[in-house]
């Protein structure tokens, strides 16, 4: 139960570290450097092998979809970049909220996550800490677009999503890993990694520099 509160409240490090930094620009593009280095790390350490140890070299598709899907769209749909941007936003949101239901399983049944017979202790927290790049991002995307608001309730969101999942966990574990999930996943982390590497479209930094 501490590790669940522990989630949840980890979530408060973006807006916590994005208000600190106020409106200095150095360091909102220091704080941008360290949402792509965690963000991808997270992505390509963790979730992405994650993904293709459950799905099998199948979840190739999806993830290559999510990169490489957006920039075909702005070139097929000439005028609408900004209506495809915020479409991409909302899939990567909606992304999150599943994985964070995840997550609240993960805390709810470490023991489904073994090495040689024992359960791994580390799980949980990890579970905790990759939590706090999730923060980040979604300040980083949500925030200078939609406001403070919009970007807190989208934290709400992520953190009923693993309280969610913490009670609902031996009810719906059994499906963590459908095919549908595990497409959902690697569709996500794809559009994820199409947003960090093409962060200049989803960078609004300097947009609305009194938006904190």
């Amino acid at each position: 139960m501490f590790l669940l509160a522990a989630s949840v409240a980890v979530l408060l490090v973006g807006p916590l570290t994005y208000g600190l930094a106020g409106h200095a620009a150095r360091a909102l593009k220091v704080l941008e450097f360290v949402v792509i280095v965690s963000v991808g790390a997270l992505l390509l350490l963790h979730i992405v092998p994650e993904i293709f140890a459950t799905m099998g070299w199948v979840a190739a598709v999806p993830l290559i979809i999510g990169m490489l899907g957006p920039s075909l769209v702005e070139r097929l749909l000439a005028g609408l970049e900004r209506q495809a941007h915020l479409a991409l936003i909302l899939l990567v949101l909606v992304g999150l909220a599943v994985h964070a239901l995840l997550d609240g399983i993960a805390l709810a049944l470490p023991s489904a996550h073994e090495h040689g017979g024992a359960a791994d202790p580390s799980l949980p927290i990890a579970v905790v800490l990759h939590r706090i790049p999730v923060s980040l991002l979604v300040w980083w995307l949500v925030r200078p677009r939609f406001g403070v608001v919009a970007a807190s309730i989208v934290l709400g969101v992520e953190g009923c999503g693993a309280i969610l999942g913490y009670f609902t966990a031996a009810a719906i574990a059994v499906h963590v890993h459908s095919p549908v999930i595990g497409a959902l996943q690697a569709l996500v982390a794809g559009s994820i990694l199409h947003v960090l590497v093409d962060r200049h479209d989803y960078s609004m930094i300097d947009e609305h520099p009194h938006a904190h």
